[in-house]
C-alpha cells in the first residue's frame, strides 16, 4: 500500500522538486487513499460493479473519481474486465467517432514488444491541467475542470483534436465531416478551443490564473511550456471556424438550411490546406506563438 506514492516522492526529494518533509506530509496524507485504492483494486470486477452503481471512473484514485459519460460508462466497464487495449483496438474497427490514443503500431509495439512511446508535450498538457485544477480546488474548495459532458458529437470532437495534433490529414477530415452530420458550428468549435486553454480552468477575474503560473516550481515551469506547445498544435484551426463550420443563424430553421449548405459542400480542402501550412511552420516559429498563446491567455489577470 502506497509504494508507488513512496518511490515517486523519493524521485521528487532526489532530484530537488521537493523537500523532504514536503514528501512525507504527501506520503501521510495519502495512507488512507491508497489503502481504499489497494482495496479496490483486488480484481476487476469489484471495480466494474463501483463503476456501474456510480457512472464514475475508478481509476486511477477510488476516492476521487471523475463521471463518465452514459455512453462511454459500457465501454469503461468492458475496458476494466478485458482490457483497455482490447477495447480499443475493437472500436477503431467499429465506432466511427472513435480515435484511439495509441495507433496501430504503438498498440502492436506494446503488446509484441512491451515497448511504450509517450509523448512529452501530451503529457505535459494534462499533467498542467491537473494541477491547476488541484490549485483551484486547493484555493476555493471547488473545481470547474470537473465532470463531463455526455454529448453525442463529444467522441467525434476528441477525434478530429487528437488528430489535427498527431497531423494525421484522413482521420482529420473523417473527423470533420463526422462534426458537420452533428451539426456542429462555428461558435461550438470557437469554445471548445478556449476550453482547452491548459489554464482555462482557472477563472482570470479572480486572479487564481496569474497565482498558479507564478507558484510553478522550474520543473513544473518547463512543463506548462511544454503544455502550451500541445494547445498551439490542437488549436491550429484558431481563427478558421468560420471558413470551417456554419454560423449559428437567428432561426433554427437558419441554422439547418447553413448546415445543409455545408453538409452538402465541406470545406475538407480548406481544412487539409490549413493543417498543411501549420505542419510546415518552423520550431522557432511554433515556440513564438506558445509564448503569445500564454500572453494572451493570462491578459487582464490579476
Amino acid at each position: 500500500v502506497g509504494g508507488n506514492r513512496i518511490v515517486n516522492n523519493a524521485i521528487e526529494v532526489m532530484t530537488g522538486r521537493t523537500t523532504l518533509e514536503t514528501a512525507a506530509k504527501d506520503a501521510a496524507s495519502g495512507a488512507i487513499r491508497d489503502f481504499a485504492n489497494a482495496a479496490a483494486g483486488v480484481g476487476p470486477i469489484p471495480r466494474a460493479v463501483l463503476t456501474g452503481l456510480t457512472g464514475k471512473e475508478t481509476f486511477p484514485d477510488v476516492t476521487d473519481m471523475h463521471s463518465i459519460p452514459g455512453s462511454e460508462i459500457k465501454w469503461s466497464i468492458l475496458s476494466q474486465m478485458v482490457g483497455p487495449d482490447e477495447v480499443g483496438l475493437y472500436r477503431y474497427f467499429k465506432d466511427d467517432d472513435y480515435y484511439p490514443v495509441k495507433s496501430l503500431g504503438d498498440w502492436a509495439k506494446q503488446t509484441f514488444g512491451q515497448s511504450r512511446r509517450r509523448d512529452g508535450a501530451q503529457w505535459a498538457y494534462f499533467n498542467i491541467r491537473e494541477k491547476a485544477d488541484a490549485f483551484e480546488e486547493a484555493h476555493t474548495g471547488v473545481s470547474t475542470q470537473r465532470g463531463t459532458r455526455d454529448a453525442p458529437d463529444r467522441l467525434a470532437l476528441r477525434a478530429f483534436r487528437k488528430a489535427i495534433y498527431d497531423g494525421d490529414l484522413e482521420t482529420a477530415a473523417k473527423a470533420y465531416n463526422r462534426l458537420l452530420a452533428y451539426g456542429y458550428t462555428a461558435d461550438r468549435f470557437r469554445q471548445s478551443i478556449a476550453s482547452s486553454d491548459p489554464l482555462s480552468g482557472l477563472p482570470k477575474n479572480s486572479g487564481l490564473r496569474r497565482q498558479f503560473v507564478e507558484s510553478l516550481s522550474p520543473f513544473d515551469r518547463r512543463q506548462l511550456d511544454l503544455a502550451w506547445g500541445y494547445y498551439d498544435r490542437m488549436a491550429a484551426l484558431k481563427n478558421s471556424e468560420k471558413i470551417l463550420f456554419p454560423a449559428k443563424a437567428y432561426t433554427e430553421a437558419g441554422t439547418e438550411a447553413r448546415l445543409q449548405s455545408y453538409r452538402a459542400n465541406p470545406r475538407t480542402e480548406e481544412l487539409i490546406g490549413i493543417l498543411q501550412r501549420t505542419a510546415g511552420q518552423s520550431e522557432a516559429d511554433r515556440e513564438a506563438r506558445s509564448a503569445n498563446l500564454e500572453r494572451r491567455s493570462l491578459r487582464n489577470s490579476r
